[in-house]
Order: C-alpha cells, then structure tokens, then sequence
C-alpha cells in the first residue's frame, strides 16, 4: 500500500510541478502527509526524500514543503549538488526555490572538485553560485589550509576571498593577514592589508601583492621587506622566487645586516639565501659600523658575500669606486673590502 501511494503521489507531483520549471519538484519520499506549522499548510515528506529545481538536487531524512513560497526547509543529512561541480552537506537548510538561495547550518561542509570547506553555517546562491559564511571556516586543498572568520566564494572563478584573521598553512609557509583572495584553479594569493609570510628560513611582510603557492612565485608592495638570516631586505615593490631562494627588490631599496652591522642603500638588488650574497646598483651605497668609525662605500655596483669558509663578509665594489671614513678616504676603478678586522 506504502508503494502505491509514493508511486501515485510522485506521478501527482511530477503532474503539478511540472508546468512550471521555476517550482520545486519533489523527486521521492517514502510518507507524506499535509499539516499546519506556524499557521501555513506544508507538506511534510520522509525516508529518502529527494527534491529538484533546473540542475539543483537536494536529498535529506525529511522537510517541510511551502508549495505556495516555492519554499522548502529539510532536515538531517542534506545533500545538494549543482551539475558535476559542487556538493554541499549540513544537517539543517531553508532553500527559497524563488531566488535559488539555500542557507544550510550545522556541520555543513561544501566541496569542490579538491577543496572542501567546513564551517557551522553557510549561504549559498544556485543563481550565481556564490558562497558566503561569517562563523569562521576551515578550508582544506590537498597539503594546504586556510582558516578564516569570514569568507566569500565565487564558484564561477573559483576564487575565495577572505577576512578577520586569515591563516594559510602549507608544509613550506605560513600566511597570516587580514584579507585575503585566493584562487583553487590557479593556486595564487592575493594580499590586500598587513601580510606576513613565514618559511623555515625567512619571512616577508607587505601589504599589498601576490603569492603562487605551487611555483614559489610572489610578487609584494607597500611596505614591502624581505627577512632572512639576520639580513632585511626593503624596496618599493619586492619578488620573491622560494624554489630559487632568491629575492628581488626595486626602488629605494634598504638592506640591512644585523650581524654584521652594516646597511647598503640602492635602486635594485638581489640577494641568494643559498650563498647569502647581495648585489645592489643605482646610486649604492654600503655603510659599515665599527667601534670607532663607520666606513662607507659606494661605486656602480656592489656585491657582499661571505668568504669561503663563511666567516668574514666581503664586499666587492665596480667603477666609480670611493671608499671613506673618519681617518682615510679612496678612489678607484675596483675593491675588494673585507671585514675581518
């Protein structure tokens, strides 16, 4: 008897909901019976109900059907797919079948393709396929994870943009900021507000720029530094190439050597984590602190690096050469100055 009534009851469904495609159809349901809740007469549907609008499909235990808002609230193991793309899961929704808006609560996590997203409540958009949750979240893309208070998603970009203390950890790095984009289908970060970037070996602060968490690649302005083995590299825009374990600063570019007390001044530079050497031109200048003195140095260019067994630092100045402190000055086409003294 059961299944006769579901099969006549689906028959009647497909029947009324099927001259018009806006409406939400009822797939399956094991029971349903008619009552009142909060005064509006609604369906109510259960054991393996199933609804579909267009290309959204929703399962769950049971729901409320609003047949005249084109409403439906369901409950226990919700289950909505979008095309191939999307599967969202919680244990509570209210979709408004109207505006294609689904709001899914309660150990809700969303996935797609590699990225899945865990949060206690979430809006969703069928329309636009935007995403959108303000309880914090944790989202997962294979070794990497982000956490955020608040969060937006773009589906049709597969962009993520993120607020309020935003943290991305992957085994090479971690992000720590305030705002944050993020894009699944390119793995690259944009940075909008305070930034920092640690790795084993250094760490970088800006505030604004661009991170490709597969190649290494980062590009940072506004206030942009570059921390590594006691030396800070400054510049008006900074890159970054962390499987080269190179770093690149131009514009008013500052470094600064804490071990050796010594700070260069220029227009461009390099400098190697692996040999730790700098290389600096526009108008460079190397000032040396002593107990005594500070020796400054200038020429076209200047390179410093470590000798070879890595114990004095070495600077190598080209063309234009002029060497000076408090009780000696030189000129000359070339130098090499050694501090080991």
């Amino acid at each position: 008897m059961q299944r006769l009534f579901t099969l006549f009851f689906l028959l009647m469904a497909s029947y009324s909901f099927g001259q018009n495609v806006t409406l939400v159809q009822i797939e399956r349901a094991g029971i349903l019976t008619n009552r009142f809740v909060d005064g509006k007469e609604v369906r109510l549907l259960k054991n393996d109900v199933a609804f579909r609008q267009g290309d959204v499909f929703m399962t769950c235990d049971s729901a409320y059907q609003y047949e005249k808002d084109n409403k439906v609230t369901a409950f226990g193991n919700v289950h909505i797919t979008q095309h191939d793309t999307l599967n969202l899961y919680g244990q509570l929704l209210d979709y408004d079948g109207n505006t294609k808006y689904a709001v899914i609560t309660r150990n809700v996590r969303m996935q797609d393709r590699r990225m899945t997203l865990l949060t206690e409540r979430l809006e969703y958009n069928m329309k636009n396929k935007n995403a959108y949750y303000s309880t914090g979240a944790v989202i997962t893309q294979d070794d990497t994870k982000l956490t955020s208070k608040k969060g937006n998603y773009v589906a049709a970009t597969r962009d993520f943009y993120f607020k309020e203390n935003v943290i991305l950890t992957n085994p090479k790095y971690v992000i720590k900021c305030d705002t944050l984009q993020y894009n699944t289908a390119t793995n690259t970060s944009y940075f909008h507000g305070p930034t920092n970037i640690t790795t084993k070996n250094d760490s970088i602060y800006c505030e604004t720029g661009s991170y490709n968490t597969t190649s290494g690649e980062a590009h940072f302005g506004k206030n942009a530094s570059l921390t590594s083995k006691g030396q800070i590299l400054y510049g008006d825009s900074l890159e970054y190439y962390r499987d080269l374990q190179m770093g690149r600063a131009r514009g008013n570019v500052r470094m600064i050597d804490t071990t050796e007390k010594m700070t260069a001044f220029g227009a461009y530079a390099e400098h190697y984590e692996k040999t730790n050497e700098t290389f600096i031109t526009g108008n460079p200048l190397v000032s040396k602190k002593f107990e005594t003195d500070t020796v400054y140095i200038t020429g076209d260019t200047l390179r410093s690096r470590y000798d070879s067994i890595g114990k004095y630092k070495i600077i190598r100045a080209h063309k234009h050469v002029k060497v000076y402190g408090r009780q000696f000055q030189a000129k000359c086409d070339s130098l090499i100055y050694s501090f080991n003294f």
